[in-house]
Protein backbone atom coordinates (compact mmCIF):
# COMPACT_ATOMS: atom_id res chain seq x y z
CA UNK A 1 0.00 0.00 0.00
CA UNK A 2 2.81 2.54 0.84
CA UNK A 3 4.30 1.54 -2.71
CA UNK A 4 1.03 2.46 -4.74
CA UNK A 5 0.94 5.65 -2.57
CA UNK A 6 4.21 7.13 -3.12
CA UNK A 7 3.47 7.89 -7.11
CA UNK A 8 0.75 9.73 -6.06
CA UNK A 9 2.56 11.86 -3.65
CA UNK A 10 5.44 12.74 -5.44
CA UNK A 11 2.98 13.75 -8.56
CA UNK A 12 1.45 16.18 -5.95
CA UNK A 13 4.44 18.07 -5.32
CA UNK A 14 5.68 18.07 -8.63
CA UNK A 15 2.38 19.53 -9.21
CA UNK A 16 2.86 21.80 -6.82
CA UNK A 17 6.30 23.07 -7.52
CA UNK A 18 5.03 23.57 -11.24
CA UNK A 19 2.57 25.26 -10.21
CA UNK A 20 5.19 28.04 -8.02
CA UNK A 21 7.35 27.70 -10.84
CA UNK A 22 6.82 30.94 -13.64
CA UNK A 23 8.87 29.31 -16.43
CA UNK A 24 6.90 26.34 -16.02
CA UNK A 25 3.91 27.94 -15.49
CA UNK A 26 4.57 30.52 -19.03
CA UNK A 27 5.49 27.70 -20.97
CA UNK A 28 2.45 25.71 -20.37
CA UNK A 29 -0.34 28.29 -19.65
CA UNK A 30 1.18 31.60 -21.60
CA UNK A 31 1.96 34.55 -19.81
CA UNK A 32 -0.65 36.17 -18.63
CA UNK A 33 -1.09 33.38 -16.71
CA UNK A 34 2.44 33.83 -15.09
CA UNK A 35 2.41 37.43 -14.44
CA UNK A 36 -1.29 36.66 -12.35
CA UNK A 37 0.84 34.02 -10.22
CA UNK A 38 3.66 36.38 -9.51
CA UNK A 39 1.25 38.79 -8.15
CA UNK A 40 0.19 36.46 -5.87
CA UNK A 41 3.10 35.23 -4.70
CA UNK A 42 4.26 38.64 -4.72
CA UNK A 43 1.35 39.71 -2.35
CA UNK A 44 2.00 36.29 -0.40
CA UNK A 45 5.82 37.48 0.57
CA UNK A 46 4.52 40.77 1.41
CA UNK A 47 2.07 39.62 4.12
CA UNK A 48 4.52 37.13 5.68
CA UNK A 49 6.48 39.97 6.15
CA UNK A 50 4.15 42.24 7.43
CA UNK A 51 3.43 39.11 9.79
CA UNK A 52 7.05 39.09 11.24
CA UNK A 53 7.81 42.69 11.29
CA UNK A 54 4.68 43.27 13.41
CA UNK A 55 5.72 44.98 16.82
CA UNK A 56 4.03 42.63 19.93
CA UNK A 57 1.69 44.30 21.85
CA UNK A 58 2.46 42.22 25.27
CA UNK A 59 6.08 42.80 25.98
CA UNK A 60 7.81 40.09 27.15
CA UNK A 61 10.13 39.62 30.31
CA UNK A 62 13.16 40.26 28.20
CA UNK A 63 11.70 43.43 26.55
CA UNK A 64 10.86 45.04 29.92
CA UNK A 65 14.44 44.13 31.29
CA UNK A 66 16.10 45.79 27.95
CA UNK A 67 13.54 49.02 28.33
CA UNK A 68 14.75 48.89 31.97
CA UNK A 69 18.61 48.74 31.45
CA UNK A 70 17.95 51.90 29.22
CA UNK A 71 17.05 53.81 32.37
CA UNK A 72 19.59 52.23 34.32
CA UNK A 73 22.15 53.45 32.71
CA UNK A 74 20.51 57.18 33.28
CA UNK A 75 21.94 57.21 37.30
CA UNK A 76 19.24 59.74 38.01
CA UNK A 77 16.22 58.99 41.01
CA UNK A 78 12.86 59.30 38.56
CA UNK A 79 14.62 56.67 35.95
CA UNK A 80 16.11 54.27 38.53
CA UNK A 81 12.18 54.10 40.00
CA UNK A 82 10.99 53.17 36.74
CA UNK A 83 13.46 50.87 35.69
CA UNK A 84 12.46 49.32 39.04
CA UNK A 85 8.75 49.14 38.10
CA UNK A 86 9.67 47.60 34.98
CA UNK A 87 11.70 45.17 36.17
CA UNK A 88 8.96 43.82 38.79
CA UNK A 89 6.75 43.84 35.57
CA UNK A 90 9.22 41.26 33.93
CA UNK A 91 9.65 39.18 37.05
CA UNK A 92 6.16 39.07 37.44
CA UNK A 93 5.91 37.89 34.34
CA UNK A 94 9.01 35.24 34.44
CA UNK A 95 9.90 34.93 38.37
CA UNK A 96 13.21 32.59 37.04
CA UNK A 97 14.74 35.30 34.58
CA UNK A 98 17.59 35.89 36.26
CA UNK A 99 18.97 39.24 34.25
CA UNK A 100 15.75 40.53 35.29
CA UNK A 101 16.87 39.71 38.79
CA UNK A 102 19.85 40.78 38.73
CA UNK A 103 19.50 44.15 37.68
CA UNK A 104 16.71 45.00 39.94
CA UNK A 105 19.10 44.60 42.61
CA UNK A 106 21.89 46.58 41.02
CA UNK A 107 18.93 49.27 41.04
CA UNK A 108 18.20 48.81 44.82
CA UNK A 109 22.67 49.81 45.24
CA UNK A 110 21.79 52.70 43.32
CA UNK A 111 18.94 54.22 45.61
CA UNK A 112 21.08 53.52 48.28
CA UNK A 113 24.27 55.12 46.98
CA UNK A 114 22.50 58.23 45.78
CA UNK A 115 20.62 58.66 48.87
CA UNK A 116 17.44 58.03 47.32
CA UNK A 117 15.93 54.86 49.52
CA UNK A 118 13.40 56.26 51.90
CA UNK A 119 13.92 52.91 54.21
CA UNK A 120 17.26 52.35 54.22
CA UNK A 121 17.00 48.76 55.81
CA UNK A 122 14.33 47.42 53.83
CA UNK A 123 16.04 48.94 50.36
CA UNK A 124 19.17 46.70 51.78
CA UNK A 125 16.75 43.53 52.55
CA UNK A 126 15.27 43.90 48.87
CA UNK A 127 18.01 44.40 47.19
CA UNK A 128 19.82 41.18 48.78
CA UNK A 129 17.00 39.50 48.19
CA UNK A 130 17.17 39.71 44.41
CA UNK A 131 20.62 39.32 44.32
CA UNK A 132 19.95 35.83 46.08
CA UNK A 133 17.02 34.95 43.72
CA UNK A 134 19.30 35.59 40.85
CA UNK A 135 22.32 33.90 42.26
CA UNK A 136 20.24 30.30 42.36
CA UNK A 137 18.93 30.63 38.77
CA UNK A 138 22.38 32.24 37.13
CA UNK A 139 24.24 28.61 36.79
CA UNK A 140 27.41 29.62 34.83
CA UNK A 141 25.81 33.24 33.35
CA UNK A 142 28.78 35.68 34.13
CA UNK A 143 27.19 38.40 33.88
CA UNK A 144 24.88 37.47 36.76
CA UNK A 145 27.23 36.43 39.02
CA UNK A 146 29.25 39.82 38.78
CA UNK A 147 26.66 41.87 39.01
CA UNK A 148 25.16 39.93 42.42
CA UNK A 149 28.70 39.84 43.61
CA UNK A 150 28.75 43.69 43.39
CA UNK A 151 25.13 43.98 45.45
CA UNK A 152 25.79 41.46 48.00
CA UNK A 153 29.16 43.35 48.24
CA UNK A 154 27.74 46.72 48.39
CA UNK A 155 25.15 45.83 50.92
CA UNK A 156 27.80 44.51 53.19
CA UNK A 157 28.18 40.92 52.30
CA UNK A 158 31.44 39.22 52.22
CA UNK A 159 33.59 40.81 50.64
CA UNK A 160 35.93 37.86 49.69
CA UNK A 161 32.97 35.24 48.74
CA UNK A 162 31.78 38.36 46.06
CA UNK A 163 35.46 38.81 44.98
CA UNK A 164 35.17 34.82 44.46
CA UNK A 165 31.79 35.28 42.13
CA UNK A 166 33.93 38.11 40.40
CA UNK A 167 36.69 35.90 39.69
CA UNK A 168 34.41 32.74 38.75
CA UNK A 169 32.68 35.13 35.89
CA UNK A 170 35.64 36.23 34.43
CA UNK A 171 37.41 32.88 34.68
CA UNK A 172 34.21 32.09 32.66
CA UNK A 173 34.76 34.61 30.14
CA UNK A 174 38.52 36.58 30.29
CA UNK A 175 36.82 39.82 27.96
CA UNK A 176 34.52 40.27 30.12
CA UNK A 177 34.57 43.83 30.35
CA UNK A 178 31.62 44.79 33.19
CA UNK A 179 32.96 42.25 35.21
CA UNK A 180 36.49 44.05 35.03
CA UNK A 181 34.38 46.85 36.26
CA UNK A 182 32.73 45.04 39.29
CA UNK A 183 35.99 43.28 40.24
CA UNK A 184 37.36 47.26 40.43
CA UNK A 185 34.67 48.56 42.85
CA UNK A 186 35.22 45.03 44.76
CA UNK A 187 38.81 46.23 45.02
CA UNK A 188 37.62 49.38 46.29
CA UNK A 189 35.48 48.52 48.78
CA UNK A 190 38.22 45.66 49.88
CA UNK A 191 40.97 48.92 50.29
CA UNK A 192 43.33 47.90 46.90
CA UNK A 193 42.45 51.14 44.91
CA UNK A 194 45.98 50.37 43.09
CA UNK A 195 44.87 47.21 41.68
CA UNK A 196 41.19 48.44 41.19
CA UNK A 197 42.78 51.42 38.88
CA UNK A 198 44.15 48.66 36.57
CA UNK A 199 40.47 46.50 36.48
CA UNK A 200 38.68 50.09 35.25
CA UNK A 201 41.94 50.41 32.76
CA UNK A 202 41.19 47.22 31.50
CA UNK A 203 37.24 47.40 31.49
CA UNK A 204 37.58 50.55 29.59
CA UNK A 205 39.89 49.31 26.79
CA UNK A 206 37.66 45.94 26.38
CA UNK A 207 35.01 48.89 25.41
CA UNK A 208 37.47 50.85 23.85
CA UNK A 209 36.66 53.98 25.88
CA UNK A 210 38.99 56.74 27.38
CA UNK A 211 40.73 55.21 30.60
CA UNK A 212 40.27 58.24 31.65
CA UNK A 213 36.39 58.68 32.05
CA UNK A 214 35.51 55.81 34.29
CA UNK A 215 34.42 57.04 37.83
CA UNK A 216 35.75 54.67 39.89
CA UNK A 217 39.66 55.39 38.54
CA UNK A 218 39.01 58.60 40.13
CA UNK A 219 38.09 56.89 43.42
CA UNK A 220 41.16 54.68 43.07
CA UNK A 221 43.11 57.48 43.17
CA UNK A 222 41.41 59.36 45.92
CA UNK A 223 42.30 56.56 48.22
CA UNK A 224 45.66 56.16 46.98
CA UNK A 225 45.95 59.56 48.43
CA UNK A 226 46.65 60.64 44.82
CA UNK A 227 44.37 63.50 45.30
CA UNK A 228 45.60 65.88 42.14
CA UNK A 229 45.10 62.84 39.75
CA UNK A 230 41.55 62.30 41.49
CA UNK A 231 40.66 65.43 40.89
CA UNK A 232 41.31 65.77 37.21
CA UNK A 233 40.12 62.23 36.84
CA UNK A 234 36.91 62.61 38.39
CA UNK A 235 35.74 65.99 36.69
CA UNK A 236 36.44 64.11 33.34
CA UNK A 237 34.10 61.49 34.69
CA UNK A 238 31.20 63.85 34.88
CA UNK A 239 31.12 64.72 31.02
CA UNK A 240 29.84 60.79 31.11
CA UNK A 241 27.83 60.78 33.52
CA UNK A 242 26.70 64.40 35.29
CA UNK A 243 24.39 64.19 37.88
CA UNK A 244 25.75 60.79 39.27
CA UNK A 245 25.93 61.35 43.02
CA UNK A 246 28.88 59.53 44.58
CA UNK A 247 31.39 61.57 42.07
CA UNK A 248 30.12 64.71 43.58
CA UNK A 249 30.71 63.29 46.98
CA UNK A 250 34.76 61.69 46.32
CA UNK A 251 35.40 65.49 44.63
CA UNK A 252 33.80 67.37 47.22
CA UNK A 253 36.28 65.37 49.45
CA UNK A 254 38.99 65.26 47.02
CA UNK A 255 38.91 69.38 46.30
CA UNK A 256 38.78 69.88 50.66
CA UNK A 257 42.10 67.65 51.35
CA UNK A 258 43.68 69.54 48.84
CA UNK A 259 42.68 72.70 50.35
CA UNK A 260 40.67 74.08 47.50
CA UNK A 261 37.64 74.98 50.27
CA UNK A 262 35.54 77.53 47.73
CA UNK A 263 35.68 74.54 44.96
CA UNK A 264 34.80 71.82 47.38
CA UNK A 265 31.62 73.90 49.05
CA UNK A 266 30.29 74.96 45.29
CA UNK A 267 30.59 70.86 44.16
CA UNK A 268 28.76 70.36 47.43
CA UNK A 269 25.85 72.77 46.67
CA UNK A 270 25.19 70.57 43.40
CA UNK A 271 25.36 67.92 45.50
CA UNK A 272 22.74 69.09 47.42
CA UNK A 273 19.92 69.01 44.38
CA UNK A 274 20.72 65.78 43.45
CA UNK A 275 20.07 64.02 46.73
CA UNK A 276 19.44 64.71 50.47
CA UNK A 277 22.15 62.56 51.89
CA UNK A 278 25.60 64.46 51.94
CA UNK A 279 27.61 62.36 53.90
CA UNK A 280 26.10 58.46 53.94
CA UNK A 281 26.83 56.17 56.58
CA UNK A 282 28.71 53.49 54.62
CA UNK A 283 30.41 50.45 55.44
CA UNK A 284 31.14 49.42 52.43
CA UNK A 285 34.65 50.57 52.04
CA UNK A 286 36.18 47.78 54.82
CA UNK A 287 39.39 49.77 55.73
CA UNK A 288 38.82 51.72 58.46
CA UNK A 289 41.83 54.19 57.28
CA UNK A 290 39.87 54.96 53.85
CA UNK A 291 36.67 55.37 55.46
CA UNK A 292 37.76 58.00 57.83
CA UNK A 293 39.62 59.61 54.68
CA UNK A 294 35.99 60.08 53.04
CA UNK A 295 33.80 61.22 55.99
CA UNK A 296 36.77 63.70 57.06
CA UNK A 297 36.85 65.32 53.35
CA UNK A 298 32.90 65.58 53.14
CA UNK A 299 32.62 66.57 56.60
CA UNK A 300 35.49 69.47 55.81
CA UNK A 301 33.96 70.22 52.62
CA UNK A 302 30.01 70.69 53.96
CA UNK A 303 30.90 72.82 57.21
CA UNK A 304 33.52 75.07 55.83
CA UNK A 305 32.44 78.89 55.29
CA UNK A 306 33.47 80.94 52.54
CA UNK A 307 36.78 82.92 53.11
CA UNK A 308 38.03 80.77 55.33
CA UNK A 309 41.71 79.90 55.65
CA UNK A 310 43.46 77.17 53.27
CA UNK A 311 43.19 73.95 55.95
CA UNK A 312 46.30 71.67 54.99
CA UNK A 313 46.03 67.90 55.40
CA UNK A 314 49.69 67.48 56.49
CA UNK A 315 48.21 64.74 59.03
CA UNK A 316 46.21 63.19 56.96
CA UNK A 317 48.83 63.00 54.01
CA UNK A 318 50.67 61.59 56.78
CA UNK A 319 48.61 58.73 57.90
CA UNK A 320 48.72 58.28 53.64
CA UNK A 321 51.96 57.58 53.49
CA UNK A 322 51.85 54.49 56.06
CA UNK A 323 48.45 53.55 54.81
CA UNK A 324 50.20 53.48 50.82
CA UNK A 325 52.98 51.68 52.01
CA UNK A 326 50.51 49.19 53.87
CA UNK A 327 48.46 48.80 50.44
CA UNK A 328 51.58 47.55 48.54
CA UNK A 329 52.11 45.11 50.66
CA UNK A 330 48.71 43.68 51.13
CA UNK A 331 48.92 43.96 47.33
CA UNK A 332 51.65 42.40 46.39
CA UNK A 333 50.81 39.60 48.98
CA UNK A 334 46.92 39.23 47.69
CA UNK A 335 46.29 36.63 44.90
CA UNK A 336 45.95 37.81 41.55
Amino acid sequence: MEDDKAPHQLSRVAASRRDDDPAIVERHHGPGRCRRRRHRSKDRGDADRRAIDRPSTVPTAYDLHLSALALFTVRQEAEIIRALELLGQAIESDPHYGPALALAASCHVYLHVGGWSRDPKANSRDGLDLAWRALRVAGEDPRILARCAYVCASFGEDIDAAMGLVERSLELNPGFAQGRNFSGWLRLFAGQPERAIEDFETHQRLRRLKPTNHPGIGVGYFFARRFEEARKSLLVSLHDSPNWVPTYRFLAACCAHMGRLDEAREIIERLRTLTPVIAPVSQVWRDQADRELFTAGLRLASTSKPGAPVVTTSSLLSLASARTGRHRGTEQDSKC
